[in-house]
């Protein structure tokens, strides 16, 4: 192994080893493993007889909870108790994204300050889309169009934003009428 280089200081450099790091080519695409996790938007349907719900609705799942501003305060509650009771009067689209453990954490701490918190309801400031949308983008996922006004984030502008994020992994659709029955378990 006699190869070497001259460096332009004029230093002699000499070869010591070869390895292969990797076993791909340079210029090849590398996976990079990290832990996800899934959380799910879930917007909800309008419902005209309900003055507080013409607009729809919006929730978030994380870790198993789901996390919803209302009228009178957020609530939360177990994902499929709060679907299923949604689901017999409204239609129900979640949309399920990754985020790392990390990202997580932060969503979570955020949703339970907020809750902490217990703000009197706005629809411009503090409905249940805006805290959606803002405890997302905390985490870095567009939640809203940034070309109109910053606020008030209606369900369907959200719906909108967040299906089109690289982190979704998939949509699940609640029908009217949705009992959970075999897919309860996916």
């Amino acid at each position: 192994m006699s190869e070497f280089v001259k460096h332009p200081s004029g230093k002699t450099l000499y070869l010591a080893a070869k390895r292969k790091t990797t076993p791909t080519p340079a210029n090849a695409p590398k996976s990079i493993y990290l832990d996800r996790e899934i959380i799910e938007v879930q917007v909800f349907d309008s419902i005209l007889a309900n003055p507080a719900a013409v607009m729809g609705h919006a929730a978030i799942e994380v870790r198993g909870i789901s996390y919803n501003r209302q009228l009178d305060g957020y609530h939360r509650e177990p994902p499929w108790q709060y679907i299923r009771e949604q689901a017999s009067v409204r239609d129900i689209i979640g949309v399920r994204l990754w985020v790392t453990p990390m990202e997580a954490n932060k969503l979570q701490q955020e949703l339970e300050r907020r809750v902490k918190e217990g703000r009197r309801y706005n629809l411009l400031n503090n409905s249940c889309s805006t805290n959606t949308a803002e405890a997302l983008e905390l985490i870095g996922i567009m939640a809203h169009d940034p070309r109109g006004l910053p606020t008030p984030i209606t369900p369907a502008e959200l719906l909108a934003a967040v299906r089109k994020s690289s982190r979704v992994v998939g949509e699940r659709k609640y029908p009217k009428g949705w009992k959970a029955g075999a897919s309860e378990n996916w």
